[in-house]
């Protein structure tokens, strides 16, 4: 069932008042789309919400970056959300931590994902 008007302003307010943002990946073309507070948290100014891989990966602190792709891959492989802490470093150079849990989701029939499924979008907050 499709949310309606009203609940999309209830989990926008829900996401605002906790300093929350999501974000929605395609995963063969990396294009992304962001929430306003996640551009915000990441540092960027918020207006841009279709983003690509490199403008999340620019802001990740690069000794946690190899820790944070083995951890999506074995998620993505397992079929497990990936729940993960990491560092971003700000445009002025302060470092900031993320939380951050993610979510697969597969190519599947209607009926099977006999073959496990290929990835097709990876979303999260």
């Amino acid at each position: 069932m499709p949310m309606s008007n009203a609940d999309r302003d209830r989990l926008a307010l829900a996401l605002e008042s906790a300093k929350m943002g999501w974000w929605d990946l395609d995963w063969a073309s990396r294009k992304t789309i962001w929430s306003p507070s996640h551009e915000i948290i990441f540092g960027y100014e918020p207006g841009q919400p279709e983003r690509d891989y490199f403008d999340w990966e620019h802001r990740v602190h690069p000794g946690d970056l190899e820790r944070i792709h083995q951890a999506t891959h074995y998620a993505r492989d397992h079929h497990q959300d990936l729940a993960i802490q990491y560092r971003i470093i700000w445009p002025d150079g302060s470092l900031r931590w993320i939380d951050a849990l993610g979510r697969f989701f597969l190519r599947c029939s209607r009926t099977t994902c006999a073959d496990g499924g290929s990835p097709h979008r990876y979303y999260g907050a």
